[in-house]
């Protein structure tokens, strides 16, 4: 008789959960839990004994920085930091970004034949400050630049967001300080929790404000943490009642 069949291999195993690799070409790591004296004398310490060309570019928080430079010696800024660095050590972690941004010397080629072709654009007219009906809060200081000198908004824009280190509680404290009625803004994405909201907080609740954050997630009903929740919450808080929302499926 025929041998019976034999039964089939158990299901292997799926392997264990891994952290997901750093970017291979980041050019941005973020420095965590140190102050903005601390992160930059780490910085500046680093660039020294090194001779690798880092720069601390943007402020996100008190205690959130980011550095831009090239890949290799960002990773080994973050080997340096883990290692050899004197404590106070910050967290540190590699970004999915793929430029220099905000660092002058290591962007200005790139930004420069950008503002070349702006300037010959057919039709270009520069456009200055003088213009502007309305606030517009710089991210490089929290300034306001309505009334302000700005030749040429266009160049400025573009420099303060490829170029120029940015301050972004400087531009939250601007911004509300141009409304100063506002008590309370709410961010409803993109970026989820570690988006806009997650940076702007504490500036926020310098000024007095507070910062909440709302999804973008639109299903039948209202969620937890849902635009749709903040609007029936709202109702209520007026004193109409529940409020029911359609929303498609």
């Amino acid at each position: 008789s025929p041998p019976p069949p034999s039964s089939p291999p158990p299901p292997s195993s799926p392997p264990p959960p891994s952290s997901p690799p750093p970017p291979p070409s980041s050019y941005a790591l973020a420095l965590t839990k140190v102050d903005e004296r601390r992160a930059r004398a780490l910085v500046r310490e680093y660039a020294a004994s090194s001779g690798d060309h880092v720069s601390l570019v943007v402020a996100n928080g008190s205690e959130a920085f980011l550095v831009a430079g090239d890949p290799s010696a960002l990773r080994r800024l973050q080997t340096w930091c883990g290692e050899a660095c004197r404590p106070p050590r910050p967290a540190t972690r590699l970004l999915p970004v793929s430029a220099p941004y905000h660092c002058e010397s290591l962007l200005s080629g790139a930004c420069g034949a950008a503002l070349c072709a702006l300037r010959s654009a057919a039709g270009h007219a520069a456009v200055g400050s003088d213009a502007l009906a309305r606030p517009l809060i710089s991210c490089v200081d929290g300034a306001n630049l309505e009334g302000s000198s700005v030749a040429c908004l266009h160049e400025y824009l573009l420099r303060s967001l490829a170029m120029w280190p940015v301050d972004w509680p400087a531009a939250v404290r601007g911004l509300l300080r141009c409304a100063p009625c506002v008590r309370r803004c709410v961010d409803y994405g993109p970026g989820g929790g570690a988006g806009a909201a997650k940076m702007s907080r504490q500036a926020a609740a310098e000024e007095g404000v507070t910062f909440e954050y709302y999804t973008q997630l639109v299903r039948p009903g209202p969620l937890p943490q849902s635009w749709l929740a903040w609007l029936k919450l709202e109702e209520e808080r007026e004193g109409g009642g529940p409020c029911v929302v359609d929303a498609p499926s």
